[in-house]
């Protein structure tokens, strides 16, 4: 037969889909994979575990945050689990696609693979999962390192809104040493100085009329700072710098009032410069003058919080890239079954580039498609974390980085195994039966 098909390329032509298909069958029948029933009931419960992490926690229990947290860890867990099962199904589902194609077609590529793919989901199922998991798993990772307080989120808020247009510190007791400060200060900051709260948490602005009348209130002898004051910076300086949110702006000399801090305000709008105005500060008024723009302290804590998210991703990929290397160490011995079994076909047909499209269907399409379905679940899983009440963001460095990692460990999966299949192709020899 060999003689025949070496002899004849036509003939060799048409016994390909039928060697094709009789090895196929060979390697459909010859492995049971007893777990089929319980991946597919699996695969059935991804759905409605991501379901329950996504819409869940929202719809159950929208304004208590610990069976809010207990809901969405209980879904993403769930969901988690029973992933690796929905994509082995899918792709045991495109298996039966790329099988049929390849008797129709007469491809012996995809026939063989397609067959091999949909005969053996849990062999798919245990090539993907630690990839789909690993980026399940560091997506949580990030998004909870992300996840600020409230504080946190009105402090950035402010800054984008102003900037460091304003900036507070600490009142010195000796008079001398504000003139000092005072008279050091660049052109273009005006100051006014902030008194102790009352008992109602109310607040008293003290400034000159000409800073007043710069932030468009006037020289009036007094008046209440609202939200609907045309200079925002009015308003966001009652919301951080007063307890209760009221503050009522006065107009008079700075020195001559007993104030707790002093307020600096950029004349033009624009933004101050913080390390001159800190140096002036430590230099005129004291080793610790607590310099800082609204909601300066939150803001540090927010950095903080994107350092750790920062890390949290970088430790994330390299641990996806060792799970995806271990599952395919781990999966060799599966496509080493897989490659002696289609050895014949590129033998006894000539055709070298059989083992670089089965190995294609069979390694590169499902890590590809399982790192594509573990990209799209994260961020679905992701939604709940992301609301006011949790504070959290999904960082699309992250999704983009795990995305081009499983890429890469996908194309680096495909060739060792065409490499690895055309290896065994060579040492194949027929035997008699």
């Amino acid at each position: 037969m060999i003689s025949l098909i070496a002899g004849n390329a036509k003939e060799s032509q048409a016994i390909v889909p039928l060697l094709s298909s009789r090895i196929s069958s060979l390697l459909a029948s010859s492995v049971e994979d007893p777990s089929c029933q319980k991946l597919i009931a699996r695969a059935l419960l991804c759905p409605f575990a991501v379901l329950l992490a996504a819409r869940g926690p929202e719809l159950l229990f929208p304004a208590d945050p610990f069976r809010y947290m207990l809901v969405y860890f209980v879904g993403v867990a769930a969901a988690l689990v029973t992933l690796p099962a929905a994509i082995s199904l899918a792709v045991a589902s495109l298996g039966r696609i790329l099988a049929r194609l390849g008797a129709r077609l007469g491809g012996p590529g995809g026939l063989v693979a397609g067959r091999w793919m949909s005969a053996h989901p849990g062999v798919t199922a245990r090539l993907v999962a630690g990839l789909a998991i690993g980026i399940g798993l560091v997506g949580q990772v990030q998004v909870n390192a992300s996840r600020l307080s409230e504080p946190m989120v009105e402090a950035q808020a402010t800054a984008e809104r102003i900037g460091t247009s304003v900036v507070t510190l600490k009142a010195p007791q000796d008079g001398e040493r504000f003139e000092n400060f005072a008279a050091a200060l660049p052109p273009g900051v005006d100051v006014a100085a902030l008194s102790e709260p009352d008992a109602e948490g109310h607040t008293t602005l003290h400034a000159p009329c000409d800073v007043l009348t710069r932030l468009q209130l006037g020289c009036v002898a007094r008046q209440e700072v609202t939200a609907a004051e045309p200079d925002s910076r009015l308003t966001d300086l009652a919301v951080w710098a007063t307890p209760g949110g009221g503050m009522t702006a006065v107009p008079g000399p700075v020195d001559e009032v007993p104030a707790a801090r002093l307020v600096l305000l950029s004349a033009s709008g624009g933004d101050l410069p913080l390390p001159e105005l800190t140096g002036l500060a430590y230099r005129h008024l004291s080793l610790s003058p607590g310099v800082e723009p609204l909601g300066g302290g939150w803001l540090v804590g927010a950095a903080e919080r994107a350092q750790e998210a920062d890390w949290a991703i970088l430790l994330g990929v390299f641990s996806v890239i060792f799970l995806g290397l271990a599952m395919a160490f781990n999966n060799a011995g599966e496509f080493l079954r897989f490659s002696r079994a289609a050895a014949p076909l590129s033998v006894l047909t000539g055709r070298s580039r059989l083992h670089f499209a089965a190995a294609g269907r069979a390694v590169l399409v499902p890590l590809l498609i399982g790192t594509a379905l573990g990209l799209v679940t994260h961020y679905w899983l992701a939604t709940p974390m992301t609301t006011p009440l949790s504070g959290g963001s999904v960082s699309l460095t992250a999704l983009q980085i795990m995305g081009t990692v499983g890429a890469v460990l996908a194309i680096s999966g495909w060739a060792a195994a065409s490499v690895l299949s055309a290896v065994q192709a060579r040492s194949w020899r027929p035997r008699a039966d």
